[in-house]
């Protein structure tokens, strides 16, 4: 059986009393964290079409601009400039561009794979730079029944590293 959808939505974030909170919470002796009184909301809006084909395939676009994306920076104290603190920021906007494709299906009567490969990018446009984000992500999950009593399943996941803002998100294997 095939199937298609298509969908929109529009999302406004909310924001947690401690992010918004401007208590100094210590870290250490050379940085704090502090929340931002001045935060607003992001706003997203989303659209997404799926395909579904023959129950064994799926591939799905999803495209999504954000306003007021919420992000933690690291800032330099004015009063003593070795010491650094996160505080929640608006950064500005953000566009998303998502794809997947999976395949589910029983190879044989006693194993059946579930793999999907995901990939997105991401253009952050903040009033100080403009970032590029590119991920990708490969997942596979086997699951084996050799009688009703045993079985078992064996995963793999690949992934690229992602460096985003402030930050660098490693991949754990």
């Amino acid at each position: 059986k095939n199937q298609a959808s298509l969908s929109y939505s529009k999302r406004m974030g909310n924001i947690p009393y401690k992010s918004m909170n401007p208590a100094i919470v210590y870290i250490s002796e050379y940085s704090y964290a502090k929340g931002n009184p001045d935060l607003v909301p992001t706003t997203e809006h989303r659209i997404r079409l799926l395909l579904s084909l023959s129950n064994t395939w799926s591939i799905s676009y999803a495209y999504a601009k954000c306003k007021d994306d919420l992000f933690p920076l690291i800032y330099q104290d004015k009063d003593n400039p070795i010491i650094t603190y996160t505080m929640p920021t608006n950064i500005g906007k953000s566009y998303r561009h998502a794809f997947s494709i999976g395949f589910t299906k029983a190879l044989f009567s006693w194993w059946t794979t579930n793999a999907s490969l995901d990939g997105d990018y991401t253009k952050e446009v903040s009033p100080k730079q403009t970032y590029h984000i590119v991920h990708c992500l490969f997942f596979c999950d086997n699951s084996l029944r050799f009688t009703n009593t045993f079985g078992g399943s064996f995963n793999f996941m690949a992934e690229r590293r992602a460096r985003r803002s402030e930050t660098i998100y490693h991949s754990v294997y």
